[in-house]
Parts: C-alpha cells; sequence; structure tokens
C-alpha cells in the first residue's frame, strides 16, 4: 500500500562496507559501532533515508511495539502534513479564484469554496501517508496506518460528493422563478429537490459506512453470518423500525404526491404558517409569529391541513363589522370600494359588502375582498377593517357604531291588586 525507495544496489552496499573498513581503529565509528535494530522493529523498508538520520541513542528505544523515533515521525507527519495541506489548499483556492471571478458563471465560485475542505483533507492523508511510508514501521503498525488512511479517503470522497451534491441543488433552486407566475412550479421542483438530495445524502453516507466497514476481516464475517439469516434480521428490523420506515414512506410519498409544498401557506391545528422544509421524518412550519412547528411527517399526512396556496395563489379574505341597524349601508359599501381602489395590495378582483346577520342590537356587514398573493391576505384585511371602523366612527358622529337601547315605560298597577273604595260605596 505504501510506496517504498529503491533498494541499495548491491554494489554500493559493498563499496560501503569497503569504506568501514578501511576506517582507523581509533575513529569514532571503529570505537562506537552503530547499534543494530531488527528487521521485525524497522519493518520491510529498514533501508529507508529516514533511518539514516536517526541518531544512534534513539534505535534501541521503543514504546508498544515502535521506536520511540518512529513515534516522533508520526506526530511529525501529522502535524507536517496539516500545515502543507492547509497551505496547498490556501494556494490553489486564491490562484483559481481570481481565474472563476471572470467568468459570469456562480456554480465555479460556490464549487471552489465549498470543495476547500474536503480537498485538505485528501491531501493531509496522502501527506501523511507518505511520511507514514519512510519510517520503516512494523506490519502491524503498517497496516494500522493504511486503514487509518483508507477512512480518510473515503471520507474526505464522500464529504467532496456531498458538497457536490449541495451545491448543485443550492444552485438550482437559487435559478427557479420567484415570481407569482412561476411560483407553484417552483414550489413544486423545490420540495422534490429538497427530498430527493436528503434521499441521496443517506445513501451515499450508507454506501461510505458500508466501505469503512468492508476493510475489516471481522467485519466481513459478520456480514457472511448476518446474510445466512437475512429473513429472520429483515424481519426482526422491521418489526423494530416500523414507525421510523413507515415515516421515510411517507416523506417520499409526500415529495410525490405533494400536497403541499415547500412555501405553502397552510394551517395546522389551528397554527397558520409556511412550509419551511420538508425531511423525510419530519415537517417544519414557519408560523406567522416567527415560531417554528416541527412535526412528524407520518401525523403531518394523517391529519387534515388546510392548504391556502395550492393550485393558484389568490385568495378571497373576509372581514365583519358590527354596526347599528340604522346604519346606511349603501355609504359603508361606496367606503369599502374607496379603500379597496386606493389600496396597493388589492388584485381589483372582489370588494363587495353584504348584511349578512342580525340581533336586536347590531347587523354584521361583512366585507369580502381579493389578493393576488397568500402573503398579502392579512395586511389588506387589517387595513380594510381600520378603514370602516373609522369610517363609522367620522359618520354622524359615531351615531351609527354598535350600541345597547333600553325603553323605558310608564309603570301602571297591577290588575290583581284591590282598588281602595270610600266606606259605604
Amino acid at each position: 500500500m505504501h510506496t517504498r525507495l529503491p533498494r541499495v544496489s548491491a554494489a554500493f552496499a559493498l563499496l560501503i562496507s569497503a569504506n568501514a573498513g578501511a576506517q582507523p581503529a581509533g575513529s569514532a565509528a571503529a570505537r562506537a559501532p552503530r547499534p543494530a535494530v531488527s528487521a521485525e522493529a524497522l519493518g520491510k523498508g529498514a533501508e529507508t533515508w529516514v533511518v539514516e538520520l536517526v541518531p544512534d541513542r534513539f534505535l534501541g528505544v521503543s514504546l508498544w511495539g515502535l521506536a520511540l523515533w518512529q513515534w516522533l515521525g508520526i506526530v511529525i507527519g501529522l502535524v507536517l502534513g496539516w500545515i502543507v495541506a492547509t497551505l496547498v489548499a490556501s494556494g490553489v483556492v486564491a490562484a483559481l479564484n481570481g481565474l472563476v471571478k471572470r467568468t459570469a458563471a456562480t456554480w465555479d465560485d460556490l464549487l471552489l469554496q465549498s470543495s476547500r475542505r474536503p480537498v485538505r483533507l485528501l491531501l493531509w492523508v496522502l501527506l501523511f501517508q507518505l511520511a507514514c511510508s519512510q519510517l520503516a514501521l512494523p506490519g502491524s503498525a503498517d497496516r494500522n496506518v493504511g486503514h487509518l488512511a483508507y477512512t480518510g479517503y473515503v471520507i474526505g470522497g464522500a464529504w467532496f460528493l456531498l458538497t457536490l451534491l449541495n451545491t448543485g441543488t443550492s444552485l438550482y433552486e437559487g435559478a427557479l422563478a420567484d415570481d407569482t407566475a412561476g411560483e407553484l412550479r417552483s414550489r413544486s421542483l423545490r420540495t422534490r429537490l429538497t427530498v430527493a438530495r436528503s434521499i441521496t445524502s443517506v445513501l451515499l453516507l450508507l454506501a461510505a459506512g458500508a466501505i469503512l466497514l468492508m476493510q475489516f476481516e471481522v467485519v466481513r464475517n459478520i456480514g457472511l453470518s448476518l446474510l445466512a439469516s437475512a429473513g429472520v434480521g429483515v424481519a426482526v428490523i422491521g418489526f423494530a423500525a416500523q414507525k421510523s420506515l413507515a415515516g421515510v414512506v411517507a416523506g417520499i410519498q409526500l415529495s410525490i404526491s405533494q400536497p403541499v409544498r415547500i412555501g405553502d401557506l397552510i394551517q395546522f391545528e389551528n397554527e397558520l404558517g409556511n412550509i419551511e422544509e420538508i425531511n423525510l421524518t419530519y415537517v417544519v412550519i414557519k408560523l406567522w409569529d416567527e415560531r417554528r412547528l416541527v412535526v412528524p411527517i407520518s401525523k403531518f399526512v394523517e391529519a387534515n391541513v388546510q392548504n391556502w396556496s395550492r393550485g393558484h395563489l389568490q385568495l378571497l379574505g373576509t372581514v365583519f363589522i358590527h354596526a347599528d341597524p340604522t346604519v346606511p349601508v349603501p355609504l359603508v359599501r361606496a367606503e369599502l370600494e374607496r379603500l379597496c381602489a386606493a389600496h396597493k395590495l388589492w388584485d381589483q378582483r372582489k370588494a363587495l359588502l353584504a348584511v349578512t346577520d342580525m340581533s336586536p342590537d347590531s347587523i354584521t356587514l361583512r366585507a369580502l375582498v381579493s389578493v393576488s398573493h397568500p402573503d398579502h391576505f392579512f395586511d389588506l384585511r387589517n387595513d380594510v377593517r381600520e378603514g370602516l371602523i373609522a369610517f363609522l366612527q367620522r359618520l354622524d358622529g359615531g351615531a351609527y357604531l354598535p350600541r345597547r337601547r333600553w325603553v323605558m315605560t310608564p309603570s301602571f298597577p297591577s290588575p290583581e291588586a284591590p282598588r281602595e273604595t270610600p266606606s259605604g260605596e
């Protein structure tokens, strides 16, 4: 797995041996010969150039099966690899940043910035592996380094693919229309895109986890044993996770049938808000007061939901006003038409006024107004309500505001009461 330097040729070895034998008897090399290190302690790469740089007094010192200088080399490889990988990644991004800014497209800018970290991780793992290949590690340590590097490559590759997926979907969502004409189609595409991205991310993470586990022989044996009893295992897992699986299936069903979409204005259990997120297991509703209502997707699919923006964005809003029974209704109707005509949120479709109810003390006036978008619904209704109340307050000094009446009548004697008469009559 690791790259090795070429072995020293036999002729070069003989030449070194001859020079060593020709040293004076009083030299330091002759007095203190270099201690011999077993091939098991150094591994198969005992001839690497790093060994020649290690002082003699460190060759015999070992800790947990590795020489002390090898531990030091691993730490230096980690730290130095991270520094070099960071500098190289920053330099490449800085060099390419000037090129991508010259283009009119924005996808290359986002891809360059988002892929910086996974590329840095891959480069760090590569440098660390190259550094460890020169440390003459024993067989067991060499295999552990190989597993560690393999894990880093898989994590970095999966991270890079997830970055590509998120960047691509974000760019596609940004290119969708936000105007009223194309908003319904955009909501549908955003919903499908969000659920598809969630499913793809989960599958990619599962594949990466499986690839990581398959490098260990123990996991392979367990996998073969599980395959022998796959029927029982699937039944047990399915029974234990039936609610979770039902939620995932409901999320997929919701993305296909699309009774609601991202951005729709809905009413759910007396709460009014916009669909902000649709995931595989839950739905996030942004309420009018900036709260977030998180609903399990299985419950959301089974409940009754009022979708105020499905099929079209136009809505009719009602405003109820209570007034005195003597109010001149034509004047109030004319005021409603004037208010709507002067309001920028009215779409010029309907502005109607009708008497819908009556009580002994008041009558109920219902104003019906139309808007072209659900976001304008509450603002127009509130403004119309305020305008009509202000008109009633001004009209004849507020004489037509609702009020209670009591009629005072003279009292008469009860017919059952005896009348007093003069004596003798």
